[in-house]
Protein backbone atom coordinates (compact mmCIF):
# COMPACT_ATOMS: atom_id res chain seq x y z
CA UNK A 1 0.00 0.00 0.00
CA UNK A 2 1.58 3.38 -0.98
CA UNK A 3 1.44 6.27 1.08
CA UNK A 4 -0.73 7.59 -0.81
CA UNK A 5 -3.46 5.51 -0.92
CA UNK A 6 -2.98 5.45 3.28
CA UNK A 7 -3.68 9.27 3.04
CA UNK A 8 -6.44 9.24 0.84
CA UNK A 9 -7.86 6.78 3.46
CA UNK A 10 -6.93 8.28 6.52
CA UNK A 11 -8.68 11.53 5.17
CA UNK A 12 -11.52 9.54 4.57
CA UNK A 13 -11.86 8.23 7.66
CA UNK A 14 -11.02 11.48 9.35
CA UNK A 15 -14.06 12.79 7.53
CA UNK A 16 -16.69 10.30 8.93
CA UNK A 17 -14.79 10.54 12.16
CA UNK A 18 -15.42 14.37 12.49
CA UNK A 19 -18.76 14.51 11.13
CA UNK A 20 -19.66 11.69 13.79
CA UNK A 21 -18.51 13.86 16.70
CA UNK A 22 -20.60 16.92 14.77
CA UNK A 23 -23.71 14.83 15.23
CA UNK A 24 -23.09 13.86 18.80
CA UNK A 25 -22.16 17.05 20.03
CA UNK A 26 -25.63 18.24 17.91
CA UNK A 27 -27.41 15.93 19.09
CA UNK A 28 -26.53 16.69 23.07
CA UNK A 29 -26.91 20.39 21.98
CA UNK A 30 -31.07 19.47 21.04
CA UNK A 31 -31.61 17.15 23.95
CA UNK A 32 -29.97 19.74 26.49
CA UNK A 33 -32.11 22.66 24.55
CA UNK A 34 -35.29 20.70 24.62
CA UNK A 35 -34.51 19.80 28.66
CA UNK A 36 -34.05 23.72 29.39
CA UNK A 37 -37.27 24.58 27.16
CA UNK A 38 -39.03 21.88 29.32
CA UNK A 39 -37.26 23.49 32.43
CA UNK A 40 -38.07 27.43 31.80
CA UNK A 41 -42.23 26.23 30.96
CA UNK A 42 -42.41 24.73 34.38
CA UNK A 43 -40.84 27.74 35.61
CA UNK A 44 -43.19 29.76 34.44
CA UNK A 45 -46.36 27.53 35.53
CA UNK A 46 -45.46 28.43 38.46
CA UNK A 47 -44.80 31.68 38.28
CA UNK A 48 -48.39 32.27 36.35
CA UNK A 49 -50.70 32.12 39.28
CA UNK A 50 -48.15 34.30 41.29
CA UNK A 51 -48.26 36.99 38.55
CA UNK A 52 -51.96 36.82 37.87
CA UNK A 53 -53.40 38.68 41.14
CA UNK A 54 -50.99 41.75 40.12
CA UNK A 55 -52.67 41.92 36.48
CA UNK A 56 -55.59 44.52 35.39
CA UNK A 57 -57.43 43.30 32.81
CA UNK A 58 -58.89 46.87 32.56
CA UNK A 59 -55.04 47.95 31.94
CA UNK A 60 -54.77 50.17 34.59
CA UNK A 61 -52.08 48.54 35.51
CA UNK A 62 -49.10 49.09 37.70
CA UNK A 63 -45.76 48.88 36.33
CA UNK A 64 -43.82 49.22 39.34
CA UNK A 65 -45.80 46.21 40.98
CA UNK A 66 -44.93 43.72 38.22
CA UNK A 67 -41.29 45.07 37.89
CA UNK A 68 -40.94 44.18 41.83
CA UNK A 69 -42.70 40.99 41.29
CA UNK A 70 -40.33 39.46 38.61
CA UNK A 71 -37.52 41.32 39.90
CA UNK A 72 -38.26 39.29 42.97
CA UNK A 73 -38.47 35.70 40.87
CA UNK A 74 -35.90 36.27 38.74
CA UNK A 75 -32.91 36.22 41.48
CA UNK A 76 -32.94 32.59 40.93
CA UNK A 77 -30.87 32.61 37.80
CA UNK A 78 -33.78 33.15 35.46
CA UNK A 79 -34.77 36.44 33.06
CA UNK A 80 -38.47 37.01 33.84
CA UNK A 81 -40.34 39.38 31.60
CA UNK A 82 -43.85 40.53 30.72
CA UNK A 83 -45.09 41.42 27.74
CA UNK A 84 -48.74 43.31 27.17
CA UNK A 85 -51.06 42.89 24.04
CA UNK A 86 -49.82 45.70 22.35
CA UNK A 87 -46.58 44.28 22.07
CA UNK A 88 -44.87 46.30 25.00
CA UNK A 89 -42.24 44.73 27.40
CA UNK A 90 -43.75 45.90 30.78
CA UNK A 91 -41.12 44.39 32.79
CA UNK A 92 -37.78 42.59 33.13
CA UNK A 93 -36.48 41.07 35.95
CA UNK A 94 -32.94 42.29 34.58
CA UNK A 95 -34.21 45.83 32.77
CA UNK A 96 -31.79 48.21 31.60
CA UNK A 97 -33.63 50.74 30.01
CA UNK A 98 -37.22 52.07 30.99
CA UNK A 99 -40.05 50.04 30.79
CA UNK A 100 -42.87 49.91 29.66
CA UNK A 101 -41.01 50.00 26.13
CA UNK A 102 -41.73 48.40 22.93
CA UNK A 103 -40.20 44.78 22.18
CA UNK A 104 -38.63 46.03 19.02
CA UNK A 105 -36.66 48.47 21.11
CA UNK A 106 -35.62 45.55 23.54
CA UNK A 107 -33.36 42.51 23.91
CA UNK A 108 -36.62 40.33 22.26
CA UNK A 109 -36.27 42.52 19.07
CA UNK A 110 -34.49 39.48 17.65
CA UNK A 111 -37.01 36.56 19.00
CA UNK A 112 -36.78 33.72 16.68
CA UNK A 113 -39.06 31.03 17.21
CA UNK A 114 -37.67 28.00 18.16
CA UNK A 115 -39.42 24.28 17.37
CA UNK A 116 -38.41 21.32 19.59
CA UNK A 117 -41.37 19.15 19.43
CA UNK A 118 -44.67 18.34 17.22
CA UNK A 119 -47.15 20.40 19.68
CA UNK A 120 -48.65 23.22 17.65
CA UNK A 121 -47.83 27.00 18.38
CA UNK A 122 -49.76 30.06 18.24
CA UNK A 123 -48.84 34.08 18.76
CA UNK A 124 -45.68 34.77 20.70
CA UNK A 125 -45.97 31.62 22.66
CA UNK A 126 -43.49 28.54 22.75
CA UNK A 127 -39.88 28.17 22.48
CA UNK A 128 -37.66 30.78 21.18
CA UNK A 129 -34.31 32.18 21.05
CA UNK A 130 -32.95 35.78 21.72
CA UNK A 131 -29.52 37.83 21.98
CA UNK A 132 -29.52 39.63 25.17
CA UNK A 133 -27.52 43.02 25.58
CA UNK A 134 -24.11 40.97 26.41
CA UNK A 135 -24.45 39.08 23.39
CA UNK A 136 -25.42 35.90 24.92
CA UNK A 137 -27.79 33.66 23.46
CA UNK A 138 -31.05 33.19 25.64
CA UNK A 139 -33.51 30.37 25.79
CA UNK A 140 -36.84 31.78 26.13
CA UNK A 141 -40.51 30.56 26.73
CA UNK A 142 -43.04 32.15 26.14
CA UNK A 143 -46.72 32.02 27.70
CA UNK A 144 -50.01 33.79 27.97
CA UNK A 145 -51.48 34.38 31.27
CA UNK A 146 -54.51 36.83 31.98
CA UNK A 147 -57.04 37.39 35.11
CA UNK A 148 -60.03 34.31 34.82
CA UNK A 149 -62.65 37.15 33.92
CA UNK A 150 -60.92 38.18 31.06
CA UNK A 151 -62.66 36.87 27.99
CA UNK A 152 -59.40 36.24 26.28
CA UNK A 153 -55.53 36.45 27.16
CA UNK A 154 -53.96 39.94 27.25
CA UNK A 155 -50.28 39.26 28.60
CA UNK A 156 -47.74 37.09 27.81
CA UNK A 157 -45.11 35.62 30.52
CA UNK A 158 -41.52 34.96 29.45
CA UNK A 159 -38.77 32.72 31.35
CA UNK A 160 -35.38 33.13 29.41
CA UNK A 161 -32.40 31.34 30.73
CA UNK A 162 -28.68 32.07 29.47
CA UNK A 163 -27.08 29.28 27.18
CA UNK A 164 -23.95 31.30 27.05
CA UNK A 165 -22.26 27.93 29.39
CA UNK A 166 -23.90 25.59 27.76
CA UNK A 167 -22.66 26.91 23.99
CA UNK A 168 -19.36 27.33 25.81
CA UNK A 169 -19.23 23.90 27.35
CA UNK A 170 -20.37 22.27 24.16
CA UNK A 171 -18.11 23.50 21.95
CA UNK A 172 -14.81 22.90 23.98
CA UNK A 173 -16.56 19.21 23.88
CA UNK A 174 -16.65 19.28 20.54
CA UNK A 175 -12.95 20.55 20.08
CA UNK A 176 -12.19 18.01 22.38
CA UNK A 177 -13.62 14.99 20.86
CA UNK A 178 -12.54 16.31 17.67
CA UNK A 179 -8.75 16.65 19.02
CA UNK A 180 -8.87 12.80 20.85
CA UNK A 181 -10.61 11.37 17.37
CA UNK A 182 -7.44 13.23 15.23
CA UNK A 183 -4.89 11.96 17.51
CA UNK A 184 -6.55 8.63 17.84
CA UNK A 185 -6.72 8.29 13.90
CA UNK A 186 -2.67 9.74 13.78
CA UNK A 187 -1.89 6.71 15.86
CA UNK A 188 -3.82 4.01 14.31
CA UNK A 189 -2.08 5.52 10.70
CA UNK A 190 0.76 5.03 11.76
CA UNK A 191 0.82 1.86 13.48
CA UNK A 192 -1.16 0.80 10.53
CA UNK A 193 1.80 2.08 8.07
CA UNK A 194 4.16 0.55 10.37
CA UNK A 195 2.71 -3.08 10.47
CA UNK A 196 1.55 -2.85 7.04
CA UNK A 197 5.41 -2.19 6.10
CA UNK A 198 6.55 -4.51 8.28
CA UNK A 199 4.23 -7.44 6.89
CA UNK A 200 5.21 -5.98 3.52
CA UNK A 201 9.04 -6.29 4.26
CA UNK A 202 8.60 -10.13 5.57
CA UNK A 203 6.87 -10.87 2.46
CA UNK A 204 9.37 -9.22 0.38
CA UNK A 205 11.92 -11.28 2.22
CA UNK A 206 10.16 -14.54 2.53
CA UNK A 207 9.50 -14.29 -2.01
CA UNK A 208 13.39 -13.09 -1.81
CA UNK A 209 14.11 -16.98 -0.11
CA UNK A 210 11.97 -18.63 -2.56
CA UNK A 211 13.84 -16.79 -5.08
CA UNK A 212 16.90 -17.76 -3.84
CA UNK A 213 16.01 -21.37 -3.46
CA UNK A 214 14.38 -21.83 -7.33
CA UNK A 215 17.52 -20.35 -8.17
CA UNK A 216 19.57 -23.31 -6.27
CA UNK A 217 17.61 -25.61 -7.60
CA UNK A 218 17.78 -24.39 -11.03
CA UNK A 219 21.83 -24.24 -10.58
CA UNK A 220 21.35 -27.30 -9.52
CA UNK A 221 19.10 -28.79 -12.33
CA UNK A 222 21.32 -26.85 -14.64
CA UNK A 223 24.80 -28.40 -13.95
CA UNK A 224 22.76 -32.11 -13.38
CA UNK A 225 21.59 -31.89 -16.65
CA UNK A 226 25.09 -30.49 -18.15
CA UNK A 227 26.68 -34.03 -16.97
CA UNK A 228 23.94 -35.73 -18.04
CA UNK A 229 24.98 -34.31 -21.21
CA UNK A 230 28.48 -34.81 -20.91
CA UNK A 231 27.80 -38.06 -19.93
CA UNK A 232 25.92 -38.85 -23.00
CA UNK A 233 28.36 -37.82 -25.18
CA UNK A 234 30.84 -39.63 -23.79
CA UNK A 235 29.30 -42.66 -23.59
CA UNK A 236 28.24 -42.20 -27.55
CA UNK A 237 31.94 -41.69 -27.80
CA UNK A 238 32.96 -44.68 -26.09
CA UNK A 239 29.89 -46.87 -28.19
CA UNK A 240 31.59 -45.51 -31.34
CA UNK A 241 35.53 -46.64 -30.64
CA UNK A 242 34.08 -49.82 -29.01
CA UNK A 243 32.43 -50.79 -32.11
CA UNK A 244 35.51 -49.66 -34.44
CA UNK A 245 38.07 -51.07 -32.44
CA UNK A 246 36.19 -54.39 -32.43
CA UNK A 247 36.92 -55.28 -35.83
CA UNK A 248 41.07 -54.60 -35.24
CA UNK A 249 40.58 -57.02 -32.64
CA UNK A 250 38.67 -59.74 -34.32
CA UNK A 251 41.75 -59.32 -37.51
CA UNK A 252 44.40 -59.44 -34.44
CA UNK A 253 42.78 -62.54 -32.80
CA UNK A 254 42.04 -64.51 -35.90
CA UNK A 255 45.69 -64.38 -36.97
CA UNK A 256 46.99 -65.10 -33.64
CA UNK A 257 44.62 -68.45 -33.30
CA UNK A 258 46.11 -69.18 -36.88
CA UNK A 259 49.59 -69.09 -35.34
CA UNK A 260 48.72 -70.85 -32.59
CA UNK A 261 47.18 -74.12 -34.75
CA UNK A 262 51.05 -74.52 -36.26
CA UNK A 263 52.31 -77.77 -34.22
CA UNK A 264 56.14 -76.55 -34.98
CA UNK A 265 55.84 -73.77 -32.77
CA UNK A 266 58.08 -73.91 -29.63
CA UNK A 267 55.97 -74.15 -26.48
CA UNK A 268 57.42 -70.74 -25.02
CA UNK A 269 56.27 -68.84 -28.13
CA UNK A 270 52.65 -70.96 -27.61
CA UNK A 271 52.22 -69.62 -24.09
CA UNK A 272 52.81 -66.04 -24.96
CA UNK A 273 50.28 -66.28 -27.53
CA UNK A 274 47.95 -68.07 -25.44
CA UNK A 275 48.40 -65.01 -23.23
CA UNK A 276 48.39 -62.01 -26.29
CA UNK A 277 44.87 -64.16 -27.21
CA UNK A 278 43.56 -63.89 -23.38
CA UNK A 279 44.12 -60.44 -23.23
CA UNK A 280 42.24 -59.84 -26.72
CA UNK A 281 39.34 -61.84 -25.47
CA UNK A 282 39.57 -59.61 -22.36
CA UNK A 283 39.57 -56.34 -24.29
CA UNK A 284 36.85 -57.63 -26.17
CA UNK A 285 34.36 -58.54 -23.22
CA UNK A 286 35.22 -54.80 -22.07
CA UNK A 287 34.48 -53.72 -25.06
CA UNK A 288 31.17 -55.44 -25.53
CA UNK A 289 30.34 -54.46 -21.72
CA UNK A 290 30.87 -50.82 -23.25
CA UNK A 291 28.62 -51.30 -25.94
CA UNK A 292 25.58 -53.00 -23.65
CA UNK A 293 26.39 -49.20 -21.01
CA UNK A 294 26.08 -47.02 -24.04
CA UNK A 295 22.49 -48.97 -25.50
CA UNK A 296 19.65 -48.02 -24.04
CA UNK A 297 18.22 -50.78 -21.86
CA UNK A 298 15.11 -52.49 -23.30
CA UNK A 299 13.41 -55.05 -20.94
CA UNK A 300 10.80 -57.37 -22.19
CA UNK A 301 9.39 -59.86 -20.01
CA UNK A 302 7.34 -63.29 -20.35
CA UNK A 303 6.82 -66.33 -18.52
CA UNK A 304 9.38 -68.51 -18.65
CA UNK A 305 10.46 -71.97 -17.34
CA UNK A 306 14.09 -71.55 -14.94
CA UNK A 307 14.39 -75.35 -15.86
CA UNK A 308 14.59 -74.39 -20.07
CA UNK A 309 16.52 -71.24 -18.87
CA UNK A 310 19.34 -73.39 -17.37
CA UNK A 311 19.47 -76.07 -20.21
CA UNK A 312 19.71 -73.04 -22.98
CA UNK A 313 23.10 -71.70 -20.87
CA UNK A 314 24.65 -74.88 -20.11
CA UNK A 315 24.21 -76.02 -23.70
CA UNK A 316 25.97 -72.54 -24.66
CA UNK A 317 28.65 -73.23 -21.85
CA UNK A 318 29.04 -76.91 -22.75
CA UNK A 319 32.63 -76.07 -25.26
CA UNK A 320 33.89 -74.48 -22.13
CA UNK A 321 32.50 -77.04 -19.20
CA UNK A 322 33.94 -79.85 -21.74
CA UNK A 323 37.41 -77.95 -22.04
CA UNK A 324 37.75 -77.40 -18.54
CA UNK A 325 36.64 -80.48 -17.36
CA UNK A 326 34.63 -79.61 -15.39
CA UNK A 327 31.52 -81.59 -13.78
CA UNK A 328 27.81 -80.14 -13.77
CA UNK A 329 25.50 -81.57 -11.66
CA UNK A 330 21.73 -80.27 -12.07
CA UNK A 331 18.32 -81.18 -10.35
CA UNK A 332 15.39 -80.68 -12.71
CA UNK A 333 12.48 -79.28 -10.71
CA UNK A 334 9.23 -80.81 -12.34
CA UNK A 335 6.77 -78.66 -10.16
CA UNK A 336 8.56 -75.14 -10.66
CA UNK A 337 6.07 -72.53 -12.66
CA UNK A 338 6.84 -69.62 -15.01
CA UNK A 339 8.52 -67.01 -13.87
CA UNK A 340 8.07 -63.38 -15.45
CA UNK A 341 11.43 -61.75 -16.49
CA UNK A 342 13.93 -61.00 -19.83
CA UNK A 343 15.00 -63.88 -20.83
CA UNK A 344 17.67 -62.78 -22.74
CA UNK A 345 19.01 -60.68 -20.19
CA UNK A 346 19.03 -63.37 -17.54
CA UNK A 347 20.76 -65.57 -20.10
CA UNK A 348 23.34 -62.87 -20.11
CA UNK A 349 23.51 -62.12 -16.57
CA UNK A 350 24.37 -66.38 -15.95
CA UNK A 351 26.85 -66.35 -18.49
CA UNK A 352 28.26 -63.40 -16.95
Amino acid sequence: MSWLSLAIMGLVVAGVGLSGTAYVVGYLHERMTAHGVEHNREIAQRLRPLLAPRIDTTKEIVPQSLQDAVTLYGTFGYRIVLLDDEGRMVADSHRQTRLPMPLEQTWLDDLVPLKVSDDPQSGMTGPATATAEDGHAMLVWLQEIGNAAALSPQWTLGVASDQHNLNDFLGELHWHLDGVLLVTYLLIGVLGALALRSIGRAYERKLESQVRERTRALDAAHKDVLAKTRLATIGQTAAVLAHEMRNPLASIKLAFSGLQSRDDMPERTRRRLDLVLGEVDRLDALLSQTLELARPVQITTRPVLLDQLLTRVIEQQQPLIDKQKLRVRREVCADCRAVSLDEDKMVQALLN
